[in-house]
């Protein structure tokens, strides 16, 4: 890993608060599964900064406007559940293999996350928007789940119907209408994952938008 990302991380897990994940038992084809959600607060379009004027050095924060309060800014903490995207590919952001400033820096993009005292938020999904590429911020009242969770999920059998974003969202309905939000490694994962599910979970009506 970069060393330049390993600080960067460092400094910004600093003060980080408590949250409480959501775990949910149910009783799948095969036993009982857990299903770790969390209830995410934040999601908006801004833009990325590193050593930004007035703003604690050698932190990345996200700088976005609300109607009637432009400029406002989060200081952004990582930790094994944040998703970085760009370009058509997802990861764990703290496996990168370049600093966050060589990678984020200065670019436009969305950003949904968990809000922490003061201005901290924990970060789940960041996105660096490609030229012309069009802003889609998920909607943060869908449960977050990991990405294996929504595998276990579709291999369960309780998965009715997926819905999958150009942005690498996927949405899962399950048999009981609850809707979760997982993030997928690349565009078209999640069909893929349908593919190998067993054949008595019968048919899971799949779409993209």
């Amino acid at each position: 890993m970069h060393k330049a990302i390993i600080g960067v991380l460092l400094i910004a897990l600093v003060g980080v608060g408590i949250y409480i994940y959501t775990q949910d038992e149910k009783e799948g084809e095969n036993g009982p599964i857990t299903i770790e959600s969390e209830q995410l607060d934040f999601a908006e379009v801004g833009t990325f900064v590193v050593n930004n004027p007035g703003q604690e050095p050698g932190v990345p924060y996200f700088i976005y406007e609300e109607p009637g309060a432009p400029a406002l800014s989060k200081r952004l903490v990582f930790d094994e559940r944040s998703i970085c995207v760009s370009g058509a590919q997802s990861m764990p952001c703290i496996v990168m293999s370049v600093s966050f400033e060589e990678a984020f820096s200065e670019k436009r993009g969305t950003l949904s996350g968990i809000s922490q005292e003061g201005d901290t938020l924990i970060v789940r999904k960041l996105h660096a928007l490609e030229e012309n590429e069009v802003a889609r911020v998920a909607e943060p009242t869908t449960p977050f789940i990991s990405w294996n969770t929504a595998k276990e999920l579709l291999n369960a059998c309780e998965v009715r119907m997926i819905t999958q974003t150009h942005a690498l969202d996927v949405y899962l309905t399950l048999n009981d209408e609850r809707v979760f939000w997982a993030v997928e490694p690349s565009i078209d994962d999640v069909f893929d994952a349908v593919q190998n599910v067993p054949d008595a979970c019968g048919d899971i009506i799949q779409a993209t938008e």
